[in-house]
């Protein structure tokens, strides 16, 4: 079996799914790839499709990630899928207007990861914030800033979202 070149993930999260995220996102992108595979665009076993339970980005779904360039899109709704096939997948074009973050990029200021978490998301749109050491950390819940201040030290010096260290915050977010 030769290995596929690129590997796609769907958002099929909580979050997500309240977004719009749904069935149709996956199979859209399937009948798409055929589609170019018929055609003779992509070779077959070129894509692989894999649904994701959550891929962090909560604030921005639903959400699709293309590895191996690490490109993640945002706010994908189905009449979008058909671009990212023809001009990612295809032609190796990322789709601008889509693009959340690449790989090895910086991401832009708005953006803000949660510390406890990981969860990725625009700083507007941060349920709680706090400040410690004169910067500003942004929350997703409660629950995460609640962890954060109970031992902000330990969770900086561990990195941002590896919450499974940290006991309680890996349940704060078991429905993503």
């Amino acid at each position: 079996m030769k290995p596929y070149q690129k590997h796609v993930f769907i958002c099929m999260g909580d979050n997500c799914s309240e977004r719009g995220a749904d069935g149709s996102h996956q199979d859209l992108l399937l009948a798409a790839v055929e589609q170019a595979v018929g055609d003779g665009l992509l070779g077959r076993g070129a894509i692989k499709v894999t649904q994701a339970q959550c891929l962090g980005a909560c604030g921005f779904g639903p959400n699709v990630a293309v590895y191996p360039e690490g490109v993640w899109y945002y706010g994908v709704r189905p009449e979008d899928i058909n671009e990212i096939v023809a001009e990612h997948l295809v032609a190796g074009r990322v789709v601008s207007r889509l693009l959340l973050h690449k790989f090895g990029e910086t991401m832009p200021d708005e953006v803000v990861r949660d510390r406890v978490c990981g969860m990725v998301f625009h700083a507007s749109e941060a349920v709680a914030t706090f400040v410690y050491e004169g910067q500003t950390h942004y929350f997703c819940s409660d629950a995460c800033l609640a962890v954060f201040r109970n031992d902000p030290t330990s969770i900086l010096n561990a990195g941002h979202g590896h919450h499974a260290s940290h006991g309680p915050a890996a349940r704060v977010h078991s429905g993503h």
